[in-house]
């Protein structure tokens, strides 16, 4: 998509109608074919030049962070050479952390169908919803605070979820005094004779001291 916009600006033609402090006030004419006819659809365009935060009525970037050919004509005319960090969605980086993906794959297909068929359902589900109210402020507005009321009522479910599950894992553990005497009994075998000859009485042993006393006579 931003390829096939950077080609679009050679469509267009930038001017600058007025400027306040920083801020720049632009317009930029694109040319499109309609069939067989050039029309020409004009846009306006908001820059400020210390910060190049940038702004166009098309509201592309805003819709589908996307920067639009008329965003990208702007930063070639004020000689911005490099994207602004504010326009880097967080979901195009290579870093970002996702707890789900419901790309479907060879590797994962039997396991996650059931999960994609939810989600399926639940952004179909969605996407009608918000198609069907988001010509009307308020009534989008009445929706957003659903929409967290919902979201309020599922955490609390899944809380009170979570703390039904900790009692029941709980009972299957044994009492703390039942286990307090299986550690003992581990830690603490009972101690068991050796087999065999001491090592102290081996063949020979009473006649060592006697030899030695011998020899140290004879040497000194």
């Amino acid at each position: 998509m931003n390829q096939a916009q950077f080609m679009k600006k050679g469509d267009c033609m930038i001017q600058v109608l007025s400027r306040h402090g920083d801020m720049y006030s632009l317009k930029v004419d694109e040319q499109k074919l309609i069939g067989d006819q050039p029309v020409i659809d004009t846009y306006k365009v908001s820059f400020d030049l210390v910060v190049h935060e940038c702004h166009c009525e098309c509201n592309l970037f805003g819709s589908k962070a996307t920067l639009c050919c008329h965003m990208l004509l702007t930063f070639s005319y004020f000689q911005v050479n490099e994207v602004p960090k504010c326009y880097i969605s967080s979901r195009w980086s290579k870093n970002v952390r996702r707890k789900h993906t419901y790309i479907k794959s060879s590797h994962d297909v039997n396991c996650s169908d059931e999960s994609n068929n939810i989600f399926r359902g639940l952004r179909s589900h969605f996407f009608n919803v918000a198609q069907e109210f988001v010509s009307d402020i308020e009534d989008a507005s009445i929706l957003h605070l659903s929409i967290e009321d919902a979201l309020i009522k599922l955490y609390g479910h899944r809380a009170s979820k979570l703390q039904s599950s900790v009692p029941n894992r709980q009972s299957s553990n044994p009492p703390e005094s039942q286990r307090a005497i299986n550690v003992d009994r581990l830690l603490s075998p009972p101690q068991v004779s050796t087999k065999g000859r001491p090592s102290n009485r081996r063949l020979g042993a009473d006649l060592d001291k006697p030899i030695k006393n011998t020899t140290r006579r004879f040497f000194s």
